[in-house]
């Protein structure tokens, strides 16, 4: 202008979390919301995001939260708590305190899906198949896997009528009825 120095400031349409405000160096692998908190896992930790304070001028942030579960991969949201699978297997995270379900360093678990048709039961695609948990009278129990599958499973989706399609990164896509 011709009257001196203007300065125009537009709102950002996104925000960008890396190594700089908490979420460390690390791949994020998945998402969660959980109780209102939103959970961010990566192969290094589990993070959670801390609002902005406008009070104090604090930035929105990333913190870690402080369980010892390495080569986390993915992560969902239950009525009994956090489920974290990974690397080490499959556990429950309540009140900052972690139950394995299943401890196997063996066959990682990629990926996680809840079944429409029996809503306690949850599929999880693993390095090697596809495992079952279900959640009854208030304890998660391991069911197993399918047998004679081998695959790598990274994606699962289920039909009305139970049908499974599984996504793997090498075998193609893979019906299971």
């Amino acid at each position: 202008t011709s009257n001196g120095t203007t300065h125009c400031s537009f709102s950002s349409p996104y925000s960008l979390f890396d190594r700089f405000n908490g979420i460390g160096r690390g791949e994020v692998r998945d998402f969660a919301r959980h109780e209102g908190t939103l959970y961010a896992a990566t192969h290094e930790n589990l993070y959670r995001l801390v609002p902005a304070d406008q009070a104090s001028g604090r930035n929105a942030a990333f913190e870690r939260v402080p369980v010892d579960f390495p080569f986390l991969w993915t992560v969902t949201s239950h009525r009994s708590g956090l489920l974290l699978g990974g690397g080490s297997g499959m556990a429950l995270l309540k009140d900052e305190q972690l139950t394995w379900i299943i401890k196997d360093n063996v066959a990682r678990i990629d990926h996680v899906a809840w079944s429409r048709s029996q809503p306690d039961r949850l599929f999880l695609g693993r390095e090697s198949g596809l495992g079952f948990i279900r959640y009854r009278d208030g304890v998660w129990k391991d069911e197993g896997t399918l047998g004679g599958l081998t695959a790598n499973v990274r994606s699962i989706v289920e039909d009305p009528d139970g049908t499974l399609w599984l996504g793997t990164p090498t075998r193609g896509v893979i019906r299971v009825n």
